[in-house]
């Protein structure tokens, strides 16, 4: 997230135990995570921890369907948020922003595809498997992101 950026988005401080997201309900908020940390489960299940600077709930941003984890804060957190009306605003008022968020969310899809994939691969055990093409498609990505939150 840079500095230019979180002039444009709100945030808060939330408390430890905060639910950000709950598996399974529509949730269409992307959250930046500024310090902090957050779990980040599928039933009963720890998945990850963030700790780091970073973006979650992207997928359900971009989709609009339901959360497919719980993000819950492990301690107090300083967040961004923004919804698809918020990024809407940011479109029409700085699209160059917007293009910035575009940018940032599918660099954070991508990474995640990649690490997936890595992960899909190797228990499949496979010895030798390049992901460049996964890299190389990173402007296709942020252009497909952006027509599925309907930013040309």
């Amino acid at each position: 997230m840079t500095d230019e950026l979180l002039q444009y988005l709100p945030t808060s401080m939330l408390p430890a135990g905060t639910a950000l997201a709950t598996e399974g309900e529509p949730h269409g908020v992307l959250t930046g995570l500024l310090f902090g940390m957050i779990s980040i489960r599928a039933g009963e299940s720890e998945l990850a921890r963030l700790d780091q600077p970073g973006w979650l709930g992207e997928i359900g941003f971009a989709d609009a369907g339901p959360a497919t984890a719980t993000l819950l804060c492990v301690t107090d957190c300083h967040v961004v948020q923004i919804d698809r009306d918020g990024f809407n605003e940011l479109v029409a008022t700085h699209p160059h922003m917007a293009d910035t968020l575009i940018s940032q969310v599918a660099s954070t899809l991508s990474e995640r595809l990649v690490e997936a994939t890595k992960g899909t691969v190797e228990s499949l055990g496979a010895g030798r498997f390049t992901l460049r093409s996964a890299h190389a498609k990173r402007p296709m990505l942020r252009r497909a992101l952006a027509r599925l939150m309907g930013a040309q």
